[in-house]
């Protein structure tokens, strides 16, 4: 039998040290606790294979612990329930999830008898998960592998980051020029707002030279790290972190990270960072190659005018994006924006000029959202923007960070002559607003062009939809 984490949960103190003398001379690493708080704090910080249970501690009742306990540990993990000489209360454990029950005083040789039968069962059944676990990331790498699209492929990467390590958020950022700052491509769990131009506690600079460096770096305790700054992901503070660079063939295209939050479940496990690191060296090549795709894409997929996005683009994409939100339960939000009497600089000054007034809007535009975000010229002088896992009230600022943009300093439309621009504004959001492209487009549609009414704000945000 090999090694195990145990935990064993008594009140009385002797009971703990029976069955702690009993465990560690069989080769067995036994940590104690005295109480049900007690043991929930080990448990939450801690990975064990077995739990030896007191059925009947002064703090918790019975059942209720149990199950709460077994829903604490992890799959294949299990729980010997000792107590009274009861057979209503043996049964009353077992029913509920118990392995074994064992009545005190505890005999050492039948204790051990059982703790081994019970130990070979979690074995049994980790491994059998762990070989689930590698099948499982078999079949990821092969969808991965075969993707060019860089949205489909970084969605499928960051999903399967979180779902392989039970991550409670993840980051991908790449670098768009070999020498150029990373730039993030998408995000799990966690708005970029709330990590404030940093990288879950870390420098861009810092995260650089990891990067260079190559190897995956795991920290196992944030608030120990000198390095890292105290950093929240939303409501909850970090507290581990997994980094991996993101390399192909030598070559350095960004980084790959996973955390997990304080008061969560449980960090992670050598496993775990095995699973993905083995997921991100196998599908770093697609990576690569998406990027490349990429580049050459955007040549049909962009503007020619404006470099924003163009709407054969925007029709297949924002399909794609519902559907994810969808599937995944997350919040999506659509901007219309239209620039107001845009006409009359095409009547003063001539197309070419309202061309290039154009392109400096969208550039305006483009340097006010997420890389993840996407500006699409959806027609004319109209723009859209699709926000991912973002809401109405937060798509409500960045359409305030645009109209200052638009409106920061007026356009120049020919020598010493310039001209101002406001825009009208319309939000929907998936699902408050609409649940298909085609309610969620008209919704915004219908907000932008209440924004246009003089005595009405210049951005409003539609109205909900009937349940």
């Amino acid at each position: 039998m090999g090694e195990a984490n145990i935990l064993v949960v008594d009140d009385d103190p002797l009971v703990r040290s029976f069955v702690q003398d009993a465990m560690q001379k069989a080769g067995m690493e036994v940590d104690q606790a005295e109480d049900g708080a007690s043991a929930l704090k080990l448990l939450r910080s801690k990975s064990y294979d077995l739990v030896v249970l007191d059925f009947n501690l002064p703090d918790v009742e019975g059942v209720s612990f149990l199950k709460e306990v077994k829903n604490t540990l992890g799959s294949g993990a299990d729980v010997i329930s000792i107590g009274e000489d009861r057979v209503d209360e043996a049964v009353r454990a077992i029913k509920n999830g118990a392995y074994y029950y064992f009545a005190k005083p505890l005999v050492k040789d039948e204790f051990l008898v059982a703790l081994n039968n019970c130990l070979e069962k979690i074995y049994l059944s980790l491994e059998n998960i762990s070989l689930k676990r590698k099948a499982d990331l078999f079949d990821i790498i092969k969808s991965i592998a075969l993707t060019l699209d860089l949205d489909k492929l970084v969605t499928l990467l960051m999903d399967s980051a979180v779902e392989l390590t039970s991550a409670d958020f993840s980051l991908l950022a790449l670098f768009e020029k070999e020498s150029g700052p990373l730039r993030i491509y998408a995000l799990r769990g966690v708005s970029l707002r709330s990590l404030g131009g940093e990288f879950f506690g870390l420098r861009p600079d810092r995260l650089q030279e990891i990067i260079k460096k190559g190897d995956v770096c795991f920290i196992e305790d944030v608030s120990k790290h000198e390095e890292l700054v105290p950093c929240q992901a939303g409501e909850r503070a970090v507290s581990s972190l997994i980094i991996l660079p993101v390399i192909s063939m030598g070559k350095h295209l960004g980084v790959v990270i996973v955390g997990k939050s304080t008061g969560g479940e449980k960090g992670f496990q050598k496993e775990d960072i095995f699973l993905l690191s083995k997921l991100i060296a196998e599908t770093s090549l697609a990576v690569e190659n998406a990027l490349l795709s990429r580049k050459k894409e955007e040549l049909i997929i962009k503007d020619d005018l404006t470099k924003a996005y163009n709407r054969r683009f925007f029709e297949s994409y924002f399909d794609e994006e519902i559907r994810r939100s969808q599937r995944y339960s997350l919040l999506l939000t659509l901007i219309f924006m239209d620039l107001n009497d845009f006409k009359r600089i095409n009547i003063l000054y001539g197309h070419f000029v309202g061309s290039q007034v154009l392109q400096e809007v969208a550039r305006r535009i483009i340097d006010k959202v997420r890389n993840i975000d996407k500006v699409v010229r959806y027609g004319g002088d109209e723009f859209c923007i699709v926000l991912p896992e973002t809401g109405p009230q937060e798509a409500y600022l960045v359409a305030e960070r645009i109209r200052e943009e638009i409106e920061s300093k007026p356009y120049e439309c020919a020598e010493s002559k310039y001209y101002s621009l406001t825009g009208s504004y319309g939000i929907a959001s998936f699902p408050e607003h609409g649940s298909t492209k085609r309610e969620l487009v008209d919704s915004a549609d219908k907000a932008m062009f209440l924004a246009k009414d003089p005595n009405q704000k210049s951005i409003i945000i539609a109205k909900r939809t009937k349940e």
